[in-house]
């Protein structure tokens, strides 16, 4: 349905350096001949942070010429969209419930920011470990079942993700925030005892343990299930083509997640849950990789969609990927800031372009970075993997009396805090009257019947004008 506008006129005039700035439009069905456009805005160089501008009232005089202009058809639909997130660590978490103990009031406000759709940013889509990885706490080493050759899974358990992840995680969903969170399922490594190395560090999964596995997974989903958590999705194994050296990691060829996604299929339709099945879950210049899995008939059947990283390839490779599989899903499930890269302005624009404008451009339903929230010390760390990574939010874990917003967080807050259960991603496009200079991107969502927002980002470096025509008019 084309939403129907009367007599909307805006101007937008983007601040110097404006790497990022977020427009909501919400007019109802039946616009009086004047109405308000909300402005919300941030900055390049991060002196105005998602700061909420006068409204703009929009009147009957049509701008100007304007070097960009925006268009958008509520009709033409890209995906319906799960929304952006992060992941639930071990580290993060065992962060919260330590702001949780010692400064509550503090812990109930940063959850409000993370998750709440008035007050915060709306994520709505969090990535849980479901094994010790590299950001958990100093000599963890767990997966949901640790008694040794167990193959009759009586002894599938929380273990350690009972200390920190389910009280965090059932703190979250118990929030009225405005949206559905939904959960997605991670492994780092199946049990050892299931895999050729007897341990949680390398190998690959045992072919004698495909059945094992597949069913390990309908015990871990129950076991959410009776703790009232249905989970929304899983992947088989993070990062199937990368074996890491000193934290939990396995190597999963395509044929043994063939394999095991055509045993897990028939057994969670047996089980009753509805529970989608990723494949993939890794960087996005390997897409053979899901290509020969949702090439075979039975895979195919049982996958709803790919899960993609960013650590190699190009964004632009996930659309490939989806013109060759239109009826599958994707989703973007990990990217991490670090030290490496401090300054604000430019990854601001780098995670704009590439993830959460740029992913979704690209048919991804979700998008999420790496950890939710990390200290100071870009830990805790359990040795090895990744010691200078970025959490959305930062705890200082010395004292509990402060936290610190990242880039990440302003970023993908643009994006989501205005989207809710029903929206979807519209195809958007930019067109310029400057086209030796396309320094100015932009992606239009529709949040319901008499809603939609805009996200623009200029990086032109000087303050540009854009006009967007909406049923018959000009804003």
């Amino acid at each position: 349905k084309t939403l129907k506008y009367d007599n909307i006129r805006m101007k937008f005039f983007s601040g110097s350096k404006c790497l990022a700035a977020w427009i909501l439009f919400e007019v109802s069905a039946t616009a009086a001949l004047f109405d308000v456009a909300q402005v919300y805005y941030t900055s390049g160089d991060g002196s105005v942070l998602f700061a909420r501008l006068p409204d703009v009232v929009v009147n009957q005089t049509v701008p100007g010429p304007a070097a960009f202009e925006v268009t958008f058809d509520t009709s033409v639909v890209l995906q319906a969209m799960d929304g952006y997130g992060a992941a639930l660590t071990d580290a993060a978490a065992s962060l919260l419930a330590g702001l949780k103990l010692h400064n509550a009031t503090l812990y109930a406000s940063v959850l409000t920011s993370l998750f709440d759709t008035q007050a915060g940013m709306g994520f709505s889509v969090l990535r849980v470990p479901i094994s010790s990885t590299d950001l958990s706490p100093v000599g963890w080493t767990y997966t949901y079942d640790d008694t040794v050759d167990d193959t009759q899974l009586l002894h599938v358990m929380f273990g350690r993700a009972a200390d920190y992840v389910l009280p965090v995680l059932a703190d979250i969903l118990a929030m009225k925030t405005g949206r559905t969170i939904k959960v997605l399922l991670t492994p780092w490594s199946p049990p050892a005892w299931m895999k050729n190395t007897s341990s949680l560090i390398g190998g690959t999964l045992d072919p004698s343990m495909h059945e094992v596995y597949a069913s390990y997974w309908v015990k871990v989903l129950q076991l959410f299930q009776k703790v009232g958590i249905d989970v929304y999705a899983l992947t088989l194994q993070n990062e199937p083509l990368f074996t890491p050296g000193g934290y939990p990691g396995m190597f999963l060829s395509a044929p043994d997640a063939i394999s095991v996604i055509s045993l897990l299929g028939p057994k969670l339709a047996a089980a009753g849950l509805s529970t989608k099945i990723l494949a993939y879950d890794h960087n996005w210049d390997n897409a053979w990789y899901p290509v020969q899995v949702l090439s075979d008939p039975t895979a195919h059947k049982y996958t709803a969609g790919t899960a993609f990283h960013c650590y190699g390839g190009n964004v632009t490779d996930q659309q490939q990927l989806w013109s060759q599989f239109p009826d599958k899903e994707l989703h973007f499930t990990e990217c991490s800031g670090g030290s490496w890269s401090p300054d604000f302005e430019s990854n601001l624009q780098w995670q704009s372009h590439n993830l959460f404008l740029g992913a979704v451009r690209q048919r991804s339903k979700s998008v999420l970075t790496w950890s939710l929230a990390l200290n100071p010390q870009n830990g805790p760390n359990n040795g090895g993997g990744c010691t200078t990574c970025r959490g959305v939010v930062t705890i200082n874990d010395t004292d509990y009396a402060s936290v610190h917003y990242e880039v990440e967080w302003y970023g993908m807050g643009h994006y989501s805090r205005f989207l809710r259960d029903s929206s979807l991603a519209l195809d958007t496009t930019v067109n310029t009257t400057q086209p030796d200079c396309a320094c100015l991107d932009a992606l239009a969502f529709s949040d319901g019947p008499d809603s939609v927002h805009v996200v623009a980002y200029n990086f032109c470096g000087y303050p540009q004008m854009l006009k967007m025509p909406i049923g018959g008019q000009v804003l």
